[in-house]
């Protein structure tokens, strides 16, 4: 977002001072300093560049999200990203990282887009998709008798997807969701 960002520019003042006939010495100091200032100013340039250029592949690829919202994620690696982008995959590693993007559904750290296919028996699973999938069957699960992780992990293989009663614990407890035992209520 540039219009946060200070404009950064080399001070007239030593152009001047170029002009101006100053020493040989000093003329040859203010000459290599103001190369150094143009070098950063193009690095910090094509930097914004790539960084836009990443953006733009994430959103273009992630269409689904940025139109239906979270569980919506494609399977996509930062090796497509490079791929597409000519670029090396070290690139868009640094270019992504601590960078975020805001959007209608809330601000996320770019390599939240990242995610890796999971085996399943249909395309384009995510570890999101499942998370989405695990949080409707604990929705309608009775509350009087909640599903365990192993329940919830063979309505999962069901769906032609195989998951791990631990992969189902670790994704529920990162959904802050209490276990079967934290969810029962007695009535």
């Amino acid at each position: 977002n540039d219009c946060c960002l200070p404009v950064i520019t080399i001070s007239n003042l030593y152009r001047k001072m170029l002009q101006d006939g100053a020493d040989a010495e000093s003329r040859e100091y203010i000459s290599r300093k103001m190369r150094q200032a143009s070098w950063l100013l193009r690095a910090v340039q094509q930097r914004n560049q790539t960084l836009l250029a990443i953006g733009r592949q994430i959103v273009a690829f992630q269409k689904d999200f940025f139109l239906y919202g979270p569980g919506h994620l494609r399977p996509l690696t930062q090796k497509e990203i490079a791929s597409c982008l000519n670029l090396h995959e070290t690139t868009v590693s640094r270019g992504i990282h601590d960078k975020y993007l805001q959007c209608s559904w809330g601000l996320y750290p770019l390599k939240y887009f990242f995610t890796s296919a999971f085996t399943s028996a249909s395309d384009g699973m995510t570890a999101e998709k499942i998370k989405v999938l695990i949080r409707q069957f604990i929705s309608g699960e009775d509350k009087k008798r909640p599903y365990s992780d192993e329940k919830i992990a063979q309505f999962l293989q069901e769906k032609g997807l195989t998951v791990a009663r631990r992969t189902v614990a670790k994704y529920r407890e990162q959904m802050a969701i209490p276990g079967a035992a934290g969810r029962r209520e007695f009535r």
